[in-house]
């Protein structure tokens, strides 16, 4: 499946962030789509949380840890 224009200006856009050390300094970012049907919204937005909060769990053990 090919990706929308869309898709290709988000994952460009993450790209030049991350090109660009002075935006978001010690940090990189990492374009992650799902595709959700548009009358999903309940579901959109849990999955959306949770990710959030796995990741943020993660980076969180990472400086502990690390």
């Amino acid at each position: 499946m090919s990706e929308s224009k869309q898709e290709v200006a988000f994952r460009y856009a993450v790209e030049r962030v991350n090109a660009n050390r002075n935006v978001l300094p010690n940090s990189l970012l990492s374009a992650q789509i799902e595709k959700i049907p548009p009358q999903d919204s309940f579901h959109a937005s849990k999955r959306g949380k949770e990710r959030f909060k796995n990741n943020y769990k993660q980076k969180v053990e990472n400086i502990i840890y690390h």
